[in-house]
């Protein structure tokens, strides 16, 4: 898959969660690769695959000492999105982390996917290297595998983490929502390069560049082109089935925390021009249908959870990397408090 073929699938699953305010250097001059092949990935994990029902996933390990965690990635991504943050829990647990069909180099031979068999997928995993029980952590939609697994292997669940991850997706106020977002700029004929795509990104999407952010575009431009097709249905299948089913809290045991990213211009629309009074004020009647959707997800988990609680701070949607210091204090905190 070329790289601006590969950005297509990406954009549309991105646009719509915002950026952050640019906390660390310049991507400028610090990544080079144009290509897959010239990449290289400094993250210190093993990669492999794990075979289920004929289809190969791939996973990450970092190894560790301790209880398991293990990491899933929100729509688009891949293992590699948490390449700077599971390092830094390898003193007290054992980190993985899955990718899901249809994203980067996980297969995807049909194009059917639900979250019943994304939780599926988890528990294969677990099983194929004898991890009995685990804590998850989940980014976006996969707050829904963390649920729907909970729910249905409760003696296999130590703790959940939602990263921004309670959404409802498919109601009325994720339409009205999504109708109000104002548009980043982007490049007419789109990106010619992986240097213009990551100045865009910094400037106007995440606001910082790091390992994670490039792996993981690297690892999913990795995957075959004949692939796309497919790999778009399936993740369009997933959606469809998240807004079918709505997360199943009630049923849950185990402990929950959700980081739920709160937008404002500050993490959202850094990139708006505050002197565009106009443009300004389109934000933030977006920002205001934002919340009102999101917020109906998070009161949802207040309400069913039985073992849950909500922290809620100013953030990306990608809070992992952008506030990746506040975001391993509250998982550090949760997953080894008693």
């Amino acid at each position: 898959m070329t790289f601006v073929a590969y950005l297509l699938l990406i954009i549309v699953s991105w646009a719509e969660h915002g950026s952050a305010r640019a906390r660390a250097p310049s991507a400028h001059g610090r990544y080079t690769a144009e290509s897959a092949a010239e990449w290289k990935d400094p993250s210190p994990h093993r990669s492999g695959f794990v075979m289920v029902d004929g289809t190969r996933l791939h996973c990450l390990d970092w190894g560790g000492r301790g209880e398991t965690v293990v990491f899933l990635p929100g729509l688009a991504s891949t293992a590699h999105a948490f390449d700077d943050v599971s390092p830094e829990l390898t003193g007290r647990f054992r980190v993985l982390a899955l990718t899901p069909r249809a994203h980067g180099e996980s297969e995807s031979l049909d194009t059917l996917q639900t979250v019943r068999r994304a939780a599926e997928d988890v528990r294969v995993l677990m099983d194929s290297i004898s991890i009995v029980r685990a804590h998850l952590v989940g980014q976006s939609i996969s707050g829904a595998t963390l649920t729907r697994f909970a729910a249905r292997y409760p003696g296999r669940v130590g703790k959940l983490v939602y990263l921004d991850a309670t959404f409802d997706y498919g109601g009325a106020d994720e339409v009205e929502e999504e109708k109000k977002a104002v548009a980043r700029p982007r490049p007419e004929k789109g990106f010619s390069s992986a240097a213009e795509y990551r100045a865009w990104a910094e400037e106007y999407f995440f606001g910082t560049w790091t390992n994670a952010l490039e792996a993981d575009i690297w690892a999913s431009a990795s995957a075959g082109g004949a692939d796309a097709a497919r790999a778009a249905k399936s993740r369009a299948s997933l959606l469809a089935d998240a807004a079918a089913h709505s997360q199943e809290y009630r049923l849950v045991r185990a402990p929950g925390l959700v980081l739920w990213a709160e937008k404002t211009l500050e993490s959202h629309y850094f990139w708006i021009d505050r002197a565009d009074t106009a443009m300004v004020s389109r934000a933030r009647d977006h920002l205001k249908a934002r919340r009102q959707w999101e917020r109906r997800g998070v009161d949802r988990f207040r309400g069913e959870m039985r073992n849950g609680r909500v922290v809620a701070f100013p953030a990306h949607h990608w809070m992992f990397v952008t506030d990746e210091e506040r975001v391993l204090r509250e998982v550090r905190a949760f997953l080894l408090g008693r």
